[in-house]
């Protein structure tokens, strides 16, 4: 079956308008894991990938806080967060430590580039 230059045109252009972009590095951020938990949201056209955290402490335990659960990033706690992670744009995530620690979470941003 042969398709027109017309259809080609059209299926084309229907698959470049549900693309996500590309990604594109903007740069590293080193933000703080606090008690409470230190609140922030993914700015819009940006994305961010979850390197590595860290404690200040060898029974300090780092964790997000993302859509009403709590996923851990340095501990023996279950349930594990795999790095690394993806967070999209415009997602509320909450960095934190138990037992009034202090802590700081790896992220490298990266800028949606259409």
């Amino acid at each position: 079956m042969r398709l027109s230059l017309t259809a080609i045109v059209v299926l084309l252009g229907t698959l470049s308008a549900f693309s996500q972009g590309n990604l594109q590095f903007n740069q590293v951020l080193l933000l703080d894991a606090s008690y409470p938990a230190n609140y922030l949201t993914v700015p819009e056209g940006k994305v961010w990938k979850i390197e590595n955290a860290i404690t200040n402490s060898t029974g300090g335990h780092t964790f997000i806080l993302l859509d009403g659960g709590t996923y851990y990033l340095t501990n023996v706690i279950t349930p594990y967060l795999n790095l690394p992670f993806w967070l999209p744009a415009e997602t509320y995530v909450g960095f934190g430590v138990l037992n009034g620690l202090a802590g700081k979470v790896s992220i490298l941003e990266f800028n949606v580039v259409e």
